[in-house]
This record gives structure tokens, C-alpha cells and sequence, in this order.
């Protein structure tokens, strides 16, 4: 199944598709056609550059499936095409993520990156990034956002937590960061489906990862800090509820609110650009057809869903998965914590709302007297420049995460922070 795979992928790469469209189960071929392919493929690839190869291929049997895994370079970034294979060889599931090939350990005259494995079930590469020159220094746990992603939380070419890491070790602090589950094992979460939950996805392995850094000598372990970008960033109380050793937390483009609200208010901006733009009468249709769905199912989300079957689809995603986040959403821990505690958003992000969600951290926060709130001027989701665009194509765009957040970040940590003393 391995070469069948190699073959497929490298005819996709030649911009050919049907012999791939041939080989798809009857259920797969219902949802994606020839030319849906052709266009999901073509717009995946157009911001990593030209391709330049194959750079490797595994496969593995996964229940009653075989998952092929297959990775190609391209200019910018990798793809990594992920086919799972049915007992008649028909494709039954693919996917396309992007990958970063893994370059040597950087070792700088500030800061040395060191392998630091999270888990044993289902181990995760990540690193462990250490100033040079500083003695267990304090440490931030780096939480992504929403998909799978990597340990750089790599979006396109735009890699935001290596910008961090190296950004803080520069400043005596140091990061770890790794691989999310379903970006390093993602037949789990297709064998999971329905039964999928944030816990799954990412909170087990956050727990793992804090559990590992309470026993490192290399780190102070009483300045444990956890960052947590979008869909991380509300989770960062959560994790400070459940971990003592939790100094204090950060987050970046992050929210109180359930995430499902979130896709609400995405979904009432599309509504509101179809409606008052020059779009045709079918168009239009569609989308109050979508929006008469998605007004039922906030109705749902937001009353008690113990009742609700685990495959109901609610605003794009079962219903199982959308009580986790419900469940683990920051507003139902923010209030039994004393943490530390640090907002950074801003105010060019079309994702997060600086003008609900920040103003919600403001509001839920404004007695306590250990938060600092940071809004910027100009930043998009990625804590980048926008360039305008306002929406995911922005991403396409090589970035830095600004050095502001960056300084910030450290000025919150060192501040807080006094060395340990020999007892």
C-alpha cells in the first residue's frame, strides 16, 4: 500500500487527480469530486513554493484500515498527505497537513535547543529551548490553537512558537514545546471520530508535558508559566486549576467564552459580507439556508447537552467533541484561580474579537491586582502584522511575531520571578 500511496501522491504533485478520485470509496467519492480536489490541493500548496520532492513515506495497519503517511518538500514547508486505505484498497480517508521536516537542534551563543519526548502512549517530539549563561531558569509550556499543528505551531511559512522560544531564551527564559497528538498520530483521531474530546486532543498531553517539567532539573520548577495560543489560550485556566505547580498563565488570542461561540460570530460575519455585497440570489440563498442551521444549533450549544446524541453536528462539528469544549471552557475556571495572569490580543485579529473577547478578559478580571492586559495595535491572530487582508489568506504572508509581544512576554515573567536560593 506504501508505493500504491507514493504513486498517488506524486501524480497529485503533477496536478493529476483522477486516478486518485478512482480509487476513493463510495462514501469519500459522494463528498469530494475531481475537481474539489484539484482546488483544495492547488490552494494548499500555492503559499510553500515550488515543490522540490519526496522526502519519505511510512504506513501502518490501524484497526481494519492501513494509514499511509507521505511526505513531500516543497520550497517554503512540507506536506504531509495522510491516505487511510479500506481491505479493498479504496481511499476511505485523506488528509493534508503541513509539516515541518525536522532540521537539526539550534545551538546559538544565547540559547540551545535540547529533544524532550512528552508521553509514552502516544509519544511527542518536542523542545526544549535553554538560555545559555542562566542557571534553572523560569519556563513557559507553549499550548497551541485549534488543528493539528506542530510543536512551531507552523501555519503556512509563519512559524509563532519558534519565533517565541528563541525570542525568550534571548531574555533568560525558557520553552517547551511539541507536536499535538493528532498532528503526529492522525488515524487516532479518525478512529475516535464522534468520541474525540479537547481532552484527547489536547489537555492529556498539556497535563504529561507539566508533569515532566515539575521534575526537570534543568528549569526552576517553581516558575512554571503556561502560554496558550487561540483555543490553548482559553484553556490556560483550566490547566491552572488542575496544576498547583502552575505559576501563571498567558493568553495569546485567547477566550473565555466556549469556542463554539467563536464560529458563531465568524459565521454571523460571513452572513453579514454575503448580505450586504454584490453576491448572486443563489449564493445569498445558501447562506441563510446555513445560517438558519447555525441559529438552531447555538440555541442547542448553548442549553444543556447531556441529552444530545455524540454524532449530532452542531455548528460543524459532533456534539460530543462541542460538550468538551463546553465543559473546559476558561469561563468556568477563571474565577477559582489566583494565578498569575497575562492577556495579550490584537486588535487586526478577525478570529478572536478584541472588542468581545479581550473586553470580556477585562471585565471578568478587572478586581484582580496580578493580571496585565496588552492590546496591539495592528496585530492579527498570529500576533504578526496584518497586512490587511482580514482573512486566512493573511496567513500566506511570511511574518515574525512581534518583538513587542515578545518583550512583554519576558517583562511579565521576569518580574515575577526571583532566582532560587541554595537552602
Amino acid at each position: 500500500m506504501i508505493e500504491i500511496a507514493k504513486t498517488q501522491v506524486l501524480e497529485m504533485t503533477k496536478g493529476n487527480f483522477n486516478n486518485v478520485v478512482q480509487s476513493f470509496s463510495e462514501d469519500v467519492a459522494k463528498q469530494l469530486d475531481e475537481q474539489t480536489m484539484k482546488l483544495t490541493w492547488d490552494a494548499t500548496v500555492a503559499p510553500i513554493g515550488k515543490y522540490i520532492g519526496f522526502y519519505e513515506a511510512t504506513g501502518e495497519p490501524v484497526g481494519k484500515y492501513f494509514t499511509v503517511s507521505i511526505i513531500e518538500q516543497y520550497e517554503l514547508n512540507a506536506l504531509k498527505v495522510t491516505i487511510t486505505y479500506n481491505t479493498d484498497n479504496k481511499i476511505v480517508g485523506l488528509n493534508l497537513n503541513y509539516f515541518t521536516i525536522d532540521k537539526p537542534l539550534v545551538s546559538t551563543e544565547k540559547f540551545e535547543e535540547i529533544d524532550f519526548i512528552i508521553g509514552e502512549k502516544f509519544p511527542l517530539s518536542g523542545i526544549l529551548t535553554l538560555p545559555k549563561g542562566v542557571i534553572n531558569p523560569p519556563v513557559v509550556l507553549l499550548i497551541q490553537g485549534s488543528g493539528a499543528t506542530d510543536k512551531n505551531s507552523t501555519i503556512y511559512s509563519n512559524m509563532p512558537f519558534k519565533d517565541i522560544a528563541y525570542g525568550l531564551a534571548e531574555q533568560g527564559i525558557a520553552t517547551l514545546r511539541y507536536d499535538k497528538r493528532y498532528y503526529a498520530y492522525p488515524e487516532q483521531a479518525q478512529q475516535l471520530s464522534i468520541e474525540l474530546t479537547l481532552n484527547d486532543e489536547v489537555l492529556e498531553d498539556a497535563q504529561l508535558a507539566l508533569e515532566l517539567l515539575s521534575n526537570e532539573p534543568k528549569i526552576d520548577t517553581s516558575n512554571i508559566y503556561v502560554l496558550g495560543h487561540s483555543l490553548g489560550g482559553g484553556l490556560t485556566p483550566y490547566l491552572a486549576y488542575q496544576n498547583d505547580n502552575v505559576k501563571g498563565i498567558i493568553s495569546m488570542a485567547g477566550t473565555l467564552r466556549p469556542l463554539y461561540e467563536l464560529s458563531y460570530d465568524q459565521n454571523k460575519d460571513i452572513e453579514a459580507i454575503i448580505l450586504n455585497g454584490n453576491f448572486d440570489d443563489a449564493t445569498v440563498n445558501m447562506v441563510k439556508t446555513q445560517m438558519e442551521q447555525v441559529e438552531k444549533d447555538i440555541q442547542i450549544l448553548r442549553s444543556t447537552l447531556s441529552d444530545v446524541p455524540n454524532e449530532q453536528i452542531l455548528i460543524g462539528l459532533p456534539a460530543g467533541y462541542q460538550k468538551s469544549v463546553k465543559n473546559y471552557a476558561g469561563e468556568n475556571f477563571i474565577n477559582d484561580i489566583a494565578v498569575l495572569i497575562l492577556i495579550l490580543q490584537g486588535t487586526a485579529d478577525f478570529q478572536v474579537y478584541a472588542d468581545k473577547d479581550y473586553k470580556l478578559w477585562q471585565s471578568t478580571l478587572k478586581n484582580r491586582n496580578n493580571v496585565d492586559f496588552k492590546l496591539y495595535e495592528g496585530l492579527n491572530h498570529l500576533m504578526m502584522t496584518t497586512n490587511g487582508k482580514q482573512d486566512i489568506s493573511e496567513y500566506e504572508i511570511k511574518g515574525s511575531v512581534s518583538q513587542d509581544v515578545i518583550d512583554d512576554i519576558a517583562t511579565f515573567v521576569k518580574k515575577h520571578y526571583s532566582e532560587p536560593t541554595d537552602v
